[in-house]
């Protein structure tokens, strides 16, 4: 897994999306981002801040949204302040590969394949989770170093959200680690509208309890999200058996190891 960054050039799903403009949306685009780039870049370091906040990706993400109405676009950026304000302040692509190696190391969660849409798929390994083993401040660094990755991908695709197939087979109460999973739902708000699914392939009695358990602290809309798949073939409706790994039903046999990921 390569260091997440800061996005100094445009990717070619982006240069598809901006010749794809007419005159008027592409006018109403550089207007937006040159106010902002003039609001947060006074030094290279606050250009490039800015650029983590607010890329091309995410410009038209917000222009789309609104039609291309500037004082539309421009409100909307206004309300995701917070969360802009937050990545100036966090700076979670800084975060390097060894900051997290040992949770790395658990293989409890990677990047691996694309959904039926070109979506990319973090799959978690929930039994990998030792509550009893683990560093709470690297986790939460993992978590957003992880994070981090999957918007690169985004980026790199064109697309706007990605999955997660979430393995609950063996979670057991030595597994559930709520003080943790607060934080990470908080941790969620700052990458809003980017999730798509979560599929959770066998589920047990225990991880039915504990779902019933975070439910409260979790965002309503993000907990319809969260789907139990009583039959795991129902997961290749949305995903090519060719990008699931075998052992959840599909045909791909990469062998997962922390030193690729």
């Amino acid at each position: 897994m390569t260091e997440p960054t800061v996005p100094t050039s445009r990717t070619d799903a982006e240069e598809q999306k901006l010749k794809l403009l007419n005159e008027e949306q592409r006018s109403v685009f550089e207007k937006i981002s040159q106010e902002y780039a003039d609001r947060y870049g006074r030094s290279d370091e606050e250009i490039q801040d800015w650029q983590l906040c607010l890329n091309v990706h995410c410009l038209l993400k917000f222009c789309t949204a609104r039609n291309f109405v500037y004082e539309d676009v421009k409100s909307l950026i206004d309300d995701w302040s917070v969360q802009i304000q937050w990545r100036l302040s966090a700076k979670p692509h800084l975060i390097t590969r060894s900051q997290v190696e040992n949770e790395l190391d658990t293989t409890k969660a990677f990047w691996h394949g694309f959904d039926k849409e070109g979506r990319p798929i973090a799959v978690i390994r929930a039994h990998k989770h030792v509550v009893a083993d683990r560093d709470y401040d690297e986790c939460v660094l993992f978590a957003l170093y992880t994070a981090e990755k999957g918007l690169n991908l985004m980026r790199e695709k064109g697309v706007e959200r990605y999955n997660i197939v979430y393995d609950a087979g063996q979670f057991g109460y030595k597994n559930f680690d709520l003080a943790l999973s607060k934080d990470m739902f908080k941790l969620m708000s700052y990458y809003a509208e980017t999730l798509n699914n979560v599929y959770v392939l066998n589920a047990n009695w225990v991880y039915r309890t504990i779902l019933k358990i975070v439910k409260p602290f979790m965002d309503p809309v993000t907990f319809s999200k969260i789907k139990l798949l009583e039959d795991p073939n129902n997961l290749f409706d949305y995903v090519s058996r060719d990008q699931i790994l075998v052992e959840h039903g599909g045909n791909d046999t990469s062998d997962i190891q922390s030193s690729n990921l």
